[in-house]
């Protein structure tokens, strides 16, 4: 917040809106590498390292605007982040 009270940084939940359209990745921590290519938007190819097998997965759940109203994305939920205390 700044001297008057007013947020500087607005902050969403991403988590929550990208999960009506992709599918999480297994063991995303373990993966190093992700290649993504327009020509195959709902594909992901992982590696765990740069000299290792390539894994290609699908991550989309559903088309990307069929849970859209009117084709239009609209933004997440705002989240309110709690004030830190000195405790």
């Amino acid at each position: 917040m700044d001297f008057n009270g007013n947020r500087k940084i607005t902050f969403y939940n991403w988590t929550q809106f990208l999960d009506q359209f992709f599918i999480p990745v297994s063991s995303i921590l373990m993966q190093h590498h992700f290649i993504m290519s327009c020509n195959y938007p709902r594909k992901v190819k992982i590696q765990k390292l740069v000299d290792s097998n390539e894994t290609e997965i699908s991550i989309a759940k559903v088309s990307l605007f069929s849970k859209t109203k009117n084709r239009e994305l609209v933004f997440p939920d705002i989240i309110i982040p709690q004030e830190i205390s000195l405790e």
